[in-house]
């Protein structure tokens, strides 16, 4: 946790590359975390430190709701206002489960793993 806290977590150089490739083409990118809300302000402006700007929307979710609920709902919340999720990016088979998205894109993660 000390890590998020410090807002300092270098960016994933091809993570990033996609990120900005996918801005350049007018694509619409959101992000969708397990990070609570109480962490958005310091999530978002790491983010932005790192190049990752102008995100169309920041979902956290709230700590009493269980993860793919939250994160599929969120997908589900994002195509109710129109938009098309043609590719789910994300290092935890949480972040992929539940729909709603073309393609998803599991990302390796050294680091941890959640069940």
């Amino acid at each position: 946790m000390v890590a998020i806290n410090e807002a300092d977590s270098p960016a994933i150089a091809p993570t990033l590359a996609i990120y900005q490739r996918a801005r350049q083409m007018n694509i619409a990118v959101f992000f969708v975390t397990g990070r609570l809300p109480s962490l958005q302000g310091l999530s978002a402006q790491n983010l932005s430190d790192v190049g990752y700007i102008d995100p169309a929307g920041f979902y956290m979710k709230p700590s009493d709701e269980e993860t793919i609920p939250f994160k599929s709902g969120a997908r589900a919340e994002i195509e109710s206002q129109g938009y098309r999720i043609i590719a789910n990016v994300g290092d935890q088979e949480s972040d992929l489960a539940g729909g709603y998205a073309d393609r998803s894109f599991k990302l390796p993660n050294p680091f941890y793993f959640i069940e």
